[in-house]
């Protein structure tokens, strides 16, 4: 659910994995990881996330599709 989430985020803001990882601090590999839900943001990597992207947490943790 949180990776589908990142990678909303993700291409929203038309960038690589690559690209989004350099903003954020992680590589690549582990931005796939998380969109795939094969490991899971810190509290501090969301906080970075939220920061950098201006996202909303209601959205971000809402399990609704809107």
């Amino acid at each position: 659910m949180i990776g589908k989430k990142i990678k909303e985020i993700r291409l929203a803001a038309d960038l690589t994995q690559k690209k989004f990882g350099e903003r954020i601090g992680i590589k690549p590999d582990f931005v796939s990881h998380l969109e795939r839900g094969k490991a899971y943001p810190s509290y501090l990597l969301l906080e970075k996330i939220i920061d950098e992207f201006n996202v909303d947490t209601k959205w971000l943790f809402n399990k609704d599709k809107k």
